[in-house]
C-alpha cells in the first residue's frame, strides 16, 4: 500500500481543473500501467470493476467473491470461513531464481498467483484446469509462450483476471466453445489479439501494450465478438515500425471501437 500511496500522490488529484485532472491521471495510467510492479498492475485492475469513490470492507469483498462462486464449501465450515482462508501466492524475487520453482507445486485451492522480479521461461506446468480448478487471478511475464500453454490457460474455469506479459511477440487468435468463460480482466504484453464469436464472453476491461509494427490495415482484431467490453487501453509502441505503420494500426483499432454497440472507452 506504501507503493500505491507514492502513484497516487504523484498522479495528483484537486479540486482546481477537475476535468482536466480526471483525463490527465487516466492518461498517465494508461502510458505508466506497465512501469508500476507487478502487484500494482493487479491492485488497478482488480479495483477496476468498483465505482469510483467506493469503500471496499473486507466483509463485503468477501461476501462478493461467495457470490461470484470463487468460494467453494467445505465440510464444517461456513463459507465466510473459507472465504477468509482463500490462498493468494505472491512472489517478487529479484535476479536468477527461476531453478525455485522447479518442482513447485501449488495448493488445489490456490485463488491467486502472481509473481514479480523476474521471468520463467515458460508457463509453468501446473497452469490448468485439474491442479488450480480454483485460480481467479494470474499475474506472469514468460520468455514465450505456445499455444497449448495458452490453450490451457484459456481453460481455467475460475479465472477473472489475467495480467500476461513475454518477451518476444505472439499473435493469438482466441476461439470461441467456452475459453476463458469468466475472465473479466485482462492485461496482455507483447501479444497481438484477435477474438472469435464466443471468445471472453465475460470481458469487460482490456489493457494492451504492444509494437505498432504487429497490426496491418487490413488486420481484423474482432472486438464486435466482445459483448461486454466497456473500456480498452491500448499502447502502440513506435520502436521498428514506420510511420505509416503507426498511423494503420490506430486506425484499426478505432474502426474497430467505432464498430462495437457498446462504443467502449479507448485510450492509444
Amino acid at each position: 500500500m506504501e507503493d500505491w500511496y507514492k502513484v497516487y500522490n504523484i498522479i495528483g488529484f484537486g479540486p482546481e481543473d477537475q476535468n482536466e485532472a480526471v483525463e490527465n491521471t487516466r492518461k498517465i495510467l494508461s502510458f505508466s500501467y506497465y512501469d508500476l510492479p507487478a502487484y500494482l498492475k493487479t491492485c488497478l485492475l482488480y479495483l477496476s470493476i468498483y465505482p469510483e469513490d467506493c469503500l471496499i470492507e473486507k466483509e463485503s469483498l468477501i461476501w462478493k467473491w461467495i457470490a461470484e462462486g470463487f468460494v467453494h464449501e467445505e465440510q464444517g465450515k461456513g463459507l465466510f470461513e473459507v472465504g477468509e482462508r482463500i490462498e493468494i501466492v505472491d512472489i517478487f524475487l529479484h535476479g536468477p531464481a527461476t531453478r525455485c520453482w522447479e518442482g513447485w507445486e501449488p495448493p488445489r485451492q490456490l485463488y491467486g498467483f502472481q509473481i514479480g522480479g523476474m521471468m520463467l521461461a515458460q508457463l509453468p506446468a501446473w497452469v490448468n484446469s485439474i491442479c488450480v480448478p480454483h485460480l481467479s487471478i494470474l499475474d506472469i511475464s514468460v520468455l514465450a509462450v505456445e499455444g497449448h500453454d495458452l490453450d490451457m490457460l484459456a481453460r481455467l474455469p475460475a479465472l477473472r483476471l489475467l495480467n500476461l506479459s513475454i518477451k518476444g511477440k505472439y499473435w493469438w487468435t482466441i476461439d470461441g466453445g467456452g475459453l476463458f468463460p469468466n475472465l473479466k480482466l485482462c492485461s496482455l504484453m507483447n501479444i497481438a489479439l484477435t477474438f472469435r464469436q464466443g471468445a471472453m464472453p465475460m470481458l469487460t476491461a482490456c489493457f494492451l501494450d504492444l509494437p505498432a509494427s504487429m497490426y496491418g490495415a487490413a488486420s481484423v482484431i474482432g472486438l464486435g465478438n466482445l459483448p461486454l467490453l466497456k473500456d480498452i487501453r491500448v499502447g502502440l509502441r513506435c520502436e521498428g515500425a514506420t510511420g505509416r505503420q503507426v498511423e494503420e494500426a490506430k486506425a484499426v483499432w478505432r474502426r474497430e471501437i467505432d464498430a462495437h454497440p457498446n462504443r467502449p472507452s479507448i485510450y492509444i
